[in-house]
């Protein structure tokens, strides 16, 4: 897992300061089912690592037990979200199969600068090749929207990139149907 970094943002907007930030979660603290997620993952790629599909992507996730109801596979394609597709999601995702992330992303948090956030840290695990455990926040004066995700980096067969993302709803607005969250985690 990457340090302790944290990369706040902060515009006014119509005399509201929003603030985006993303920081590490101490994954001891997190939910059982995270905590297994990223057990299942080490078991599989070590402590950092990629996932190398040798066939359909979805399928070998499928196999190792990775996808569930708050899970999502999205092909990076490139730095624009929008050209992004998404190839799989769980149930309780707030968007499905679509070939336009960044709308998707859009549709649940509607701030450039949250969904700029999110598409970095999906391309920094991508780029560097290991798994990160991350809270995403949006916050104003009157709100707080956030959620942790576990983000793996996958390969697939065929010489394409994407994030394995699985995660929690924690407050306000998330890509996750809201529900309650497991017994075990302090959220």
């Amino acid at each position: 897992m990457v340090g302790h970094l944290t990369r706040p943002q902060s515009l006014p907007s119509q005399g509201d300061a929003v603030i985006v930030e993303s920081s590490d979660i101490p994954i001891l603290s997190s939910t059982d089912r995270l905590q297994r997620a990223l057990l299942r993952w080490v078991d599989i790629c070590g402590l950092s690592g990629q996932f190398m599909a040798q066939s359909d992507v979805v399928d070998a996730l499928a196999s190792h037990d990775l996808l569930d109801d708050r899970t999502y596979l999205v092909e990076i394609d490139g730095q624009d979200p929008s050209g992004w597709t998404v190839h799989w999601t769980g149930s309780s995702v707030m968007f499905g199969v679509s070939p336009d992330f960044g709308g998707a992303l859009h549709q649940c948090i509607p701030d450039e600068r949250f969904i700029n956030l999110v598409v970095q840290e999906y391309i920094d695990a991508n780029r560097y090749r290991r798994a990160s455990a991350r809270r995403f926040a949006h916050r104003n004066q009157t709100s707080i929207d956030t959620m942790d995700q576990l983000i793996f980096p996958v390969r697939g067969s065929c010489c394409s990139d994407y994030v394995l993302v699985v995660g929690e709803a924690v407050a306000g607005r998330t890509v996750y149907a809201s529900g309650p969250t497991e017994a075990g985690g302090n959220k």
